[in-house]
């Protein structure tokens, strides 16, 4: 039964992903042929400002409430009131501040983060308010392992998001309408998710309670860190290009990026199925080892098909010849992505999360330090090149400390 639960779950965070990423493509293609690289570039700008605050409102939260219902099943609906009323004050701070500092990054010509470049990051920050509820409402969906629901709301979601990019195209080229078909798209899921929690009787109660929200962001801090950190680790390289480089360069890098991205959504939702088991096995190096090796194996087959593939960015436009490359260079770091987001949660599981910081911290350093220094001599290559280095650092300190974990004789304890 476990193993069905992983893989059933698996499947429909896959199939809701698979949606997701060919509406996307689709996107990206439409713009791509429509748009100059430079508007696309300025478009990447966007998404990855706005991504950078994404991170801050996810905090790891879902772990910590996914935890707490495992064991206490009657204050379900509890949790998630206090979850989705705690991330919504968040989004609207973080939605302030990311106009604020939005407002006041340097542009030149079309260099830099333009006035247009800054209007599309103004529509796209109040998403944060949708993407708020999504989140607290797939920590019911993990709990109960009926990813099916999120499927449903990501179909929602993407026939929506193109009917508004078919809307756009037909009477104009602007980008900035391309985002509001984002924050539509966006908004309609949050919805969605919030009528199939009503159908599965679990009621929802917005509230202030700076006592409980405290605890709560108390215990998902260190997780909470680790993921702004790797936002930071992940976004950074982009935002060094949009400051130093000219726009077409963070077009072909951005592109290249998204569609690699893509790729590691499997390991992410792979380990989400994977956590409630992990936490109810005491003994949990044999799940962990198999599971490392179903990783392993999908990250090499994904390596094989899409290295000689690389070159079908030049079919979306000869002008993203420069994508091809790139993105051979961060297919490289596949079999590192696969397993550091599986001992990621294997020690959270152990409760192990407070060493997570600590590592990523190090690795973020070198990312800083490394882009800051090579992006503005060598450019997009130097940022793929930084990717693999900075993960390979992180992997190094996740195996070093699951696999003392896992020996300790406490490890065995743990549920």
């Amino acid at each position: 039964m476990s193993k069905r639960l992983i893989a059933t779950n698996t499947f429909y965070q896959l199939a809701s992903r698979a949606i997701s990423a060919l509406t996307s493509a689709t996107i990206t293609i439409l713009v791509a042929r429509q748009l100059s690289v430079v508007d696309f570039g300025q478009f990447i700008k966007m998404v990855n400002y706005v991504t950078i605050f994404m991170m801050p409102i996810d905090f790891g939260l879902n772990a910590i409430v996914v935890r707490t219902i495992t064991y206490q099943t009657k204050h379900t609906s509890s949790q998630l009131s206090l979850l989705t009323s705690f991330r919504l004050a968040l989004a609207s701070m973080l939605i302030l501040i990311s106009i604020v500092i939005a407002t006041f990054l340097p542009s030149s010509g079309t260099q830099g983060f333009t006035p247009l470049v800054k209007l599309g990051i103004y529509i796209l920050s109040f998403q944060l308010f949708a993407f708020a509820i999504i989140r607290s409402l797939n920590a019911l969906f993990q709990k109960l392992l009926q990813y099916q629901f999120t499927l449903i709301a990501e179909t929602i979601t993407s026939i929506v998001v193109l009917f508004s990019l078919y809307l756009t195209l037909a009477h104009t080229r602007s980008i900035i309408t391309l985002t509001w078909g984002y924050a539509v798209g966006g908004s309609l899921a949050a919805l969605s998710l919030y009528l199939i929690t009503r159908l599965k009787k679990v009621s929802l109660t917005l509230s202030f309670n700076y006592l409980k929200w405290r605890q709560l962001f108390l215990s998902s801090l260190p997780l909470g860190l680790t993921l702004i950190i790797n936002t930071l680790i992940a976004r950074f390289d982009i935002l060094m290009l949009s400051l130093t480089r000219p726009t077409p360069e963070v077009g072909f890098y951005g592109l290249a990026k998204r569609v690699f991205e893509l790729v590691l959504v499997f390991p992410v939702f792979f380990t989400n199925s994977l956590y409630p088991l992990l936490l109810k096995r005491p003994h949990k190096r044999p799940l962990v080892t198999k599971s490392l090796f179903a990783l392993l194996t999908i990250a090499l087959l994904s390596f094989l098909i899409l290295y000689p593939a690389a070159p079908l960015f030049a079919w979306i436009k000869s002008d993203f010849t420069a994508s091809i490359n790139l993105f051979r260079i961060l297919l490289f770091s596949l079999p590192i992505f696969f397993t550091t987001a599986l001992l990621m949660w294997t020690l959270i599981s152990l409760k192990k999360e407070r060493l997570l910081p600590k590592i990523y911290l190090f690795a973020l350093l070198f990312n800083l330090v490394s882009n800051s220094i090579t992006i503005p001599v060598f450019g997009a290559s130097a940022a793929a090149f930084n990717v693999i280095i900075t993960e390979a650092i992180a992997l190094a300190g996740l195996t070093y400390f699951v696999l003392k974990s896992l020996r300790s004789k406490k490890a065995k304890t743990y549920v």
